[in-house]
């Protein structure tokens, strides 16, 4: 892997760590609370929408990577369609357990 490839995956590597830690300490309260006044929606729903991005993260990292053009950002959308439904709670915990593994 190239020096810019390595500082990348370190990237979202760190990011995923730091939701996988935030989400870990949050409250059942804390997971139903709405992220502000103006957005309705819930911590959690949230936390599980970035934690479905990072499979997406990691196979474009893998492609730039690998020097091929991205040519479809629209497939991202396709992507996330397809994957099976799983909790917000449920992906960051097999993320962690994953982590903890190595």
């Amino acid at each position: 892997m190239n020096r810019r490839s390595e500082l990348l995956a370190d990237r979202i590597e760190e990011g995923a760590d730091g939701l996988a830690t935030f989400a870990e300490e949050l409250s059942e309260a804390e997971w139903h609370t709405p992220v502000s006044g103006t957005d309705s929606r819930s911590i959690g729903v949230i936390v599980h929408h970035v934690a479905t991005v990072y499979p997406i993260e990691i196979q474009l990292a893998q492609t730039i990577a690998s020097g091929q053009a991205v040519t479809e950002v629209n497939s991202c959308a396709r992507i996330v369609a397809r994957r099976p439904t799983q909790s917000a709670h449920s992906r960051m915990t097999s993320w962690t357990r994953r982590r903890s593994s190595r």
